[in-house]
């Protein structure tokens, strides 16, 4: 409660060393709190609103490379198939700014802000793209259940560039499998990192799949190949990459000397 008497959380959990009440305490906040309650007791269960985007916090990196003047808002990784989102027209590499005229300081607040709404609400968005605002009315959908579950030999590029070191296939039915890429995910899968690389040290591991380079979709081995020769010769590359389906951008900047 705050000085006033007025309920602004409710506790969840605690962390502490001895297991009494002394340690770091964690709430959720109480308007979040009602929603729940209320649309448990209209609907019997929760509902909350979804716009089909995963989202990351923009570092000072990203919000250069993503012209964006501070490093408030959240950067839009994926769009899920037929969501709200990508109805509306949103896209990877969005960096959402504002909701309904509130300001969006990261990945975190978005989530809370679109929790708390119920499905078919309109929300407006603010988006930057390419350095230019556009504004998205979108009628948010109710969250669905989880869905996860498509094919060469890998290819790597021959020239020291600043992808060196990295190895990669185009997607198989093992691959998808044994890395746990969703049905729908398009890219190349990372068969092999040198520990030294650049792109190690990016976070870059065996596994992740490579969606796009340099903004450029990649959906085949050698056409990662081939845009590694376009970058050769830059200093730094964005990345757009996914993890188990849960996709980041990534900048992978070549080692100097």
């Amino acid at each position: 409660m705050d000085t006033e008497g007025r309920l602004i959380g409710i506790n969840t959990a605690i962390f502490s060393r001895s297991g009494g009440n002394q340690g770091i305490g964690f709430a959720v906040p109480a308007n979040l709190a009602r929603s729940v309650m209320e649309s448990i007791l209209k609907t019997g269960h929760v509902t909350r609103g979804f716009l089909g985007i995963g989202l990351q916090p923009l570092s000072e990196e990203l919000a250069k490379e993503f012209k964006i003047e501070d490093d408030a808002g959240a950067l839009v990784t994926s769009v899920s198939p037929k969501s709200p989102a990508e109805k509306a027209g949103v896209r990877e590499g969005d960096v959402v700014v504002d909701v309904n005229g509130k300001k969006v300081e990261g990945p975190r607040e978005l989530q809370l802000m679109v929790a708390g709404m119920l499905p078919g609400a309109k929300v407006d968005v603010k988006v930057v793209r390419d350095g230019k605002e556009k504004i998205f009315n979108i009628e948010l959908a109710e969250r669905p259940g989880n869905k996860i579950a498509a094919n060469e030999p890998p290819a790597k590029s021959a020239d020291p560039d600043v992808l060196d070191g990295v190895t990669v296939g185009d997607i198989d039915a093992d691959a998808r499998k044994k890395f746990e890429i969703p049905e729908a995910a398009k890219g190349v899968v990372v068969t092999e990192v040198d520990q030294d690389s650049p792109s190690a040290e990016a976070g870059i591991k065996t596994g992740d799949v490579i969606h796009e380079i340099n903004r450029e979709p990649v959906n085949t081995a050698k056409q990662a190949v081939d845009l590694s020769e376009k970058v050769k010769k830059e200093k730094k590359v964005l990345l757009r990459v996914s993890t188990k389906g849960n996709s980041r951008y990534v900048i992978v900047e070549r080692k100097e000397g």
